[in-house]
């Protein structure tokens, strides 16, 4: 089926891997793509968002038309596979506009995610990168009860500060 999938959205090739030395060739090629990219470019922005794998041509094509309508290179790289995109945007950041290009690029892609019935976040988290992303999951009262919980849990707000929920929530009480 996933040969069939790829042959419909014009692959250009498809490889198997009949031994483990063919196996050992293509991991090796995994482990050097993102050494690749940063012969493209100075820096790259990594986006994790997920979706259901039958979403999964979908969101592929959206991630190429974003990357198209700001003039950016995407690489899809990694394990999508199980639904877990991780686009990477090779870029550099001393030109006027690329970086704020790139993250809006990167925002839209999460959009597409949760919009195609997936999440913000593959495996990678939260963090200091998304959570101005959290509304595009959650509603004000669903940001807020989980609020309370960790508040509940971490009153000294020890536990990753200011790293899982949008700025505009933490101005009393836990981040």
């Amino acid at each position: 089926r996933v040969a069939q999938m790829c042959k419909a959205n014009d692959v250009i090739s498809i490889e198997t891997a009949e031994t483990e030395a063919d196996a050992a060739r293509m991991w090796l090629s995994r482990r050097a793509a993102f050494g690749a990219l940063a012969r493209l470019a100075p820096q790259s922005y990594i986006v994790d968002g997920c979706v259901p794998r039958t979403k999964l041509p979908e969101a592929l094509n959206r991630v190429t038309d974003i990357g198209e309508r700001y003039g950016l290179p995407v690489a899809n790289l990694a394990h999508a596979g199980d639904g877990n995109l991780h686009p990477s945007i090779p870029f550099n950041g001393r030109e006027p506009g690329q970086t704020e290009a790139v993250l809006q690029a990167g925002r839209e892609i999460l959009e597409v995610c949760v919009e195609l019935g997936g999440s913000i976040t593959g495996e990678h988290g939260v963090g200091i990168e998304k959570q101005e992303e959290m509304p595009l999951m959650y509603t004000d009262t669903e940001l807020e009860v989980m609020r309370r919980i960790k508040l509940a849990h971490d009153p000294a707000d020890l536990c990753n500060p200011k790293k899982i929920f949008p700025l505009s929530m933490l101005e009393d009480g836990a981040s």
